[in-house]
Formats: structure tokens, sequence, C-alpha cells
């Protein structure tokens, strides 16, 4: 189903429409967090290409973009295999600390 997915696809590029269907791998908190805005603003600028989501974890997505079951997917850095990537988003990471604990001066920990 697939090759015949993407033989429709590169008929219609041929031809100059965009049509078929994209298949992404993505975890809970982007699907929740970031997709709806982004998906909608896509099927806004291209009608005719229907998006597929695919759900799991890291482990999940690597596998999947290794195996072909989706066409990219939203992971985590590092990651284990050789996938050219994209880096969307640096999440701020903070530390919680009781107030009389020896870092609690500190602006930073390395």
């Amino acid at each position: 189903m697939q090759c015949n997915d993407r033989l429709r696809q590169q008929v219609a590029e041929i031809k100059g429409l965009e049509i078929g269907t994209v298949r992404v791998g993505t975890f809970t908190s982007v699907s929740s967090q970031w997709l709806l805005g982004i998906i909608k603003e896509f099927e806004n600028q291209h009608p005719r290409i229907e998006i597929k989501l695919a759900e799991g974890d890291y482990d999940d997505i690597n596998r999947w973009i290794l195996n072909g079951t989706v066409d990219f997917g939203f992971v985590s850095l590092p990651v284990t295999q050789s996938f050219e990537f994209i880096p969307l988003k640096k999440d701020k990471m903070l530390c919680i600390l009781p107030c009389a604990h020896p870092w609690q001066q500190q602006d930073g920990i390395n």
C-alpha cells in the first residue's frame, strides 16, 4: 500500500498536483501541545494531502522511521540512528531544590 501511495504521489507531482498521505510518528506531548495548530495550517495549504498520526514512544518512532511505517517523526535528541534531523525547539530544563540545599544559590548545574 505504501508503494501504491508513493506512486500516486509521484504521478500527481508530475501533473503538478499535491495529493497523498503523510504519515507522522509522534508522542503524546507533541500531539497535545503542537500538532493541532500545525495540522490545521498544513491542511489549509494542502487540502488534498491526508495526515495520519502514529503515536508511540521514542523507540517506536525510531523503528517506524527505519522501516518506513512513517515518513518522519518527532523525537528527542540524541537519536541512536543516523537520521537527518531538524531541531524544532529546545526545552528549558529546571532543577527544583529545597530552600536549604547547597546548590540553591547557583545559576546552573553542570
